[in-house]
């Protein structure tokens, strides 16, 4: 079967492969599994917003650091248990703390308003559409105190 050329341009650069490399930097699952499912950009407008984008995360990244994400897992499949009545258990309950943590410090870290330089990105929007719940995440931290109790 023939190659489109869009195809024949993805193999050509060896996508697949870098790819593979970036995401062995990924420190979660869920990371790792959005860098391999990147696609290549069609329309310069998108390249060139993308561009950008990673441009202000550089930027940010040298003003501030780099922001945490290690430790994470992905607990969509305890939310939906524990959306149908099922019970967690304190590990599980404590990966939910973890990620509710995570959370609100990438939020705090995007903060504009925190930022001492005054740096305006293109992700702030994305920074304060992340949903922060500090009740529940102390709900979670007063009452596990690991992952047997």
């Amino acid at each position: 079967m023939a190659q489109t050329i869009y195809e024949k341009s993805v193999s050509t650069l060896e996508l697949p492969q870098v790819l593979e490399k970036i995401a062995a930097y990924a420190v979660s699952d869920g990371g790792k599994a959005l860098i391999l499912s990147i696609k290549p950009y069609l329309y310069l407008d998108d390249i060139r917003d993308k561009m950008q984008e990673i441009t202000d995360a550089l930027a940010l990244m040298h003003a501030r650091s780099s922001p945490m994400f290690s430790g994470l897992s992905d607990v969509r499949p305890l939310l939906r248990r524990a959306e149908i009545g099922g019970a967690l258990s304190p590990g599980e309950l404590l990966k939910v703390c973890d990620l509710l943590r995570c959370a609100r410090a990438t939020q705090d870290y995007g903060d504009p308003e925190q930022r001492r330089d005054g740096l305006k990105t293109r992700l702030d929007g994305r920074f304060r559409a992340l949903h922060v719940n500090r009740d529940l995440e102390n709900r979670i931290s007063g009452a596990v105190l690991n992952e047997e109790e």
